[in-house]
């Protein structure tokens, strides 16, 4: 089986929970989620977690960003091949905000230095 993260990217962060009815869409989707990862089975290795508070790092510094289309959260799986990781992805709850996409890339091992 290979590894593969999972990327999820939204418009916003998601670190900031604004008002009861943003409290409540989010516990929906965090039941949608959960569905998903019975779904998913034991291809779902690491659930994951949400990702805030983005800084980017450049040779000239660091600077707080948060940019349309941050990663806002992640996850691992393990597949057969990228077709069977990326087509258990295809009906997965992120996508149903607007803007959203989700990136998915295999886990290479590190070349054997000689």
């Amino acid at each position: 089986m290979l590894r593969f993260i999972v990327i999820y990217r939204s418009p916003a962060t998601e670190d900031v929970l604004l008002d009861d009815e943003a409290r409540a869409k989010t516990d929906e989707e965090v039941h949608a989620w959960t569905a998903w990862a019975k779904l998913a089975g034991k291809r779902l290795i690491d659930h994951g977690s949400l990702l805030g508070n983005p800084h980017v790092v450049t040779h000239s510094g660091i600077s707080a960003a948060v940019v349309a289309g941050s990663a806002t959260a992640y996850s691992f799986l393990e597949a057969k091949d990228m077709e069977q990781a990326t087509a258990l992805m295809h009906k997965h709850p992120h996508l149903v905000r607007p803007g959203a996409t989700i990136e998915v890339y295999e886990v290479l091992p590190w070349p054997e230095v000689g």
